[in-house]
């Protein structure tokens, strides 16, 4: 069933949300870090520009159990053993690295596996930074071709799926049922996630605001990412694929695919060939991609995800 509303209540269930977060007491925080590194759990990046991930695509003709388990052994004798997390809807697997690496030490590994005869390309699973900064409320105007593009895309009913890193448990029922996709243990202290809530939010206001047709309804679908810390790239992926209607295995599938899909950036990090992937996928369903973009400041401004093609970026906030 689908729920609709106009925009005031569409901010009131933003509001709900945000006053739900809950934050946990620092000695609970401290212990569920230290039963996570005493039963083997993943412990937290050391910087940015980290990962302990990689995503590799076999050759169509030699995927197969034996291959990859040959795969395997192979890392492990070059010096780098990997585990199989699983196998993305773009049919190239997840692995795990023992530890993690540096970008440098991760070019020397993806050099080496690309020299694997079953391997048709490897990338890094990179986690994706966010950008901590406030929304700027003096920018809340779409440009006119972002406008124009958003507008041939939304139809008199719209569903807007929300890729976010911290929604909270909640019943709300301005919410169509939506989905958790996490390759990650949880465990571990890092900042808040508040900050997803807010560019998300101010990103689906700026969306709303700019619409010309008032009775236009709007059903929301929400979609959580990652741990409480973090977000990896390949987790982003399939939000994105799941959120447009593509069925993905171990998932249920997506009962209102979206028009339009809000990621929950600004995040620092690559369009990555498996990104790109997804967004060109989400683009042929109809779906419209939407990225909340900062404005720049510095005269070097940090690499953001705006050179992925097909991407909608929306200037909301200045860091």
């Amino acid at each position: 069933m689908f729920y609709t509303f106009t925009h005031k209540p569409v901010l009131a269930t933003f509001h709900a949300i945000h006053k739900q977060l809950l934050i946990l007491p620092l000695f609970l925080l401290l212990l569920m870090c230290f039963v996570g590194n005493a039963v083997g759990d993943e412990a937290n990046p050391p910087g940015k520009g980290y990962t302990n991930r990689i995503i590799v695509k076999f050759h169509a003709s030699k995927n197969t159990l034996i291959v990859e388990d040959y795969f395997l052994q192979w890392s492990y004798q070059q010096g780098f053993p990997l585990t199989y997390v699983k196998t993305l809807g773009t049919g190239a697997n997840v692995y795990r690295l023992n530890e993690y690496k540096s970008a440098a030490d991760l070019e020397q590994i993806i050099d080496l596996v690309l020299t694997h005869y079953y391997i048709e390309y490897a990338e890094p699973d990179w986690i994706m930074t966010p950008v901590y900064s406030e929304p700027d409320t003096t920018s809340q105007q779409l440009k006119l071709n972002q406008q124009w593009h958003l507008n041939q895309q939304l139809n008199q009913s719209t569903t807007i799926a929300l890729l976010a890193q911290g929604y909270p448990q909640q019943t709300s029922p301005d919410l169509l049922a939506g989905l958790q996709i996490s390759h990650q243990q949880e465990g571990g202290y890092c900042r808040t996630t508040r900050y997803h809530h807010n560019i998300v939010a101010t990103a689906l206001t700026s969306l709303l605001l700019n619409q010309t047709d008032s009775s236009r309804s709007i059903n929301l679908l929400p979609i959580k990412l990652g741990n409480t810390c973090q977000i990896l790239a390949s987790e982003l992926v399939e939000g994105i694929i799941w959120a447009s209607g593509v069925s993905l295995p171990g998932y249920p599938k997506n009962q209102h695919p979206a028009q339009a899909i809000v990621l929950p950036i600004a995040l620092q990090g690559r369009c990555s060939r498996q990104l790109q992937w997804a967004i060109d996928i989400a683009n042929s369903n109809g779906s419209v991609v939407i990225s909340a973009q900062p404005k720049h400041h510095s005269a070097k401004p940090s690499r953001l995800l705006t050179d992925c093609r097909g991407l909608v970026p929306i200037e909301l906030f200045t860091y």
